[in-house]
């Protein structure tokens, strides 16, 4: 439901999403960022540089946001937070772009988070949605805390968002590990491998990617992670385990542990990654479409309420043998510019 009136929001979790909607949705908002000033008006001000007329203002620990139309075009920014918490929202606004995309990220590539699994991971969500011609590219790669890592993220021609209907449940059928590092030894990158595989061996399609940076290629900070993902026919779920206080081996396996944790939660996609196929499952032709989501938990109430709210999406949970599945019909949003609500 598009509203005439500005809307409030005082969830700060939700922050990054309810701007990204706004601008889609063009409705006015005020969002309370009371503990995320510097991240809020740092993300604000990326969407007002890929818009025309977009403003914003502080005021009281809330933002005020009237979105303008989206664009595109070429930009750069230095992010306060991990440079993955600026991606991940704006993966929802790739089919909308009037024209080609490319922004360059400055800050941390790796730290709670992993840059190069948006490649992976959320990608594959896009192109389960017909959602494609995006890319993410690490230049230099920056651990936390100091970062000073480099990422150019692309769009070009994304294509019109398909209606999916993914309800099953299916065979995990390979599992990859992607093991980074930066200014340490090759031990670390070795013992993570060893433990990915000793763990995960029992699917016979198991391998494992390391990629080590030096001095030429990477931040000034030393560092060391594990990212884990496992993949079906048509979806994916993933973990990632910073290294930071842990050994390889400690990294290695609760990363792995998570992965099965997530794997045993259900869904077609891992449960990270439903912000973004709700909210393309909500943007598509106005075709049912229905997604298998595992559980339909207050996390994923927060995101089918906010859709209802900015796009009308109507949506109906349906009990199977597996858990949740999600049925509704997109408001088929296209890439027209729209007047503000």
């Amino acid at each position: 439901m598009n509203c005439v009136n500005e809307m409030i929001f005082d969830c700060e979790k939700s922050l990054e999403l309810i701007l990204v909607y706004s601008l889609l949705s063009k409705s006015k908002v005020k969002v309370l960022v009371k503990r995320r000033q510097k991240m809020a008006k740092s993300f604000a001000k990326l969407l007002q540089k890929i818009s025309h007329g977009t403003a914003y203002s502080l005021s009281e620990g809330y933002m005020a946001f009237t979105p303008g139309s989206l664009k595109g075009g070429e930009v750069a920014i230095q992010c306060e937070e991990e440079i993955s918490l600026y991606i991940e929202p704006i993966l929802v606004l790739c089919p909308f772009v009037i024209e080609p995309l490319k922004i360059k990220f400055k800050g941390i590539t790796n730290g709670k988070l992993c840059t190069d699994l948006i490649r992976i991971a959320h990608f594959d969500v896009l192109k389960r949605f017909g959602v494609k011609e995006c890319e993410v590219v690490v230049k230099k790669r920056g651990f936390g805390p100091v970062g000073k890592g480099e990422v150019v993220f692309t769009v070009d021609s994304p294509g019109k968002i398909s209606t999916v209907r993914l309800e099953r449940l299916e065979k995990i059928v390979k599992i990859r590990g992607l093991v980074l590092s930066s200014r340490v030894s090759s031990i670390p990158t070795k013992e993570m491998t060893e433990r990915i595989k000793e763990l995960m061996g029992d699917v016979s399609n198991t391998k494992v990617f390391s990629n080590m940076s030096n001095r030429l290629d990477s931040g000034p900070s030393p560092g060391f992670q594990c990212a884990v993902f496992a993949e079906s026919k048509n979806g994916i779920y993933y973990s990632v385990m910073s290294g930071e206080g842990l050994t390889p081996k400690e990294t290695a396996t609760i990363a792995c542990k998570d992965l099965l944790r997530s794997i045993r939660h259900g869904g077609v996609f891992d449960k990270k990654l439903l912000y973004l196929a709700l909210s393309l499952m909500s943007l598509s032709s106005p075709s049912i479409g229905s997604l298998w989501v595992g559980k339909v938990d207050s996390d994923v109430k927060i995101i089918l309420d906010l859709l209802r709210q900015f796009f009308g999406f109507e949506y109906e949970i349906r009990k199977s043998g597996e858990g949740d599945v999600v049925y509704g019909a997109g408001c088929g949003l296209s890439r027209i510019p729209r007047q503000l609500k």
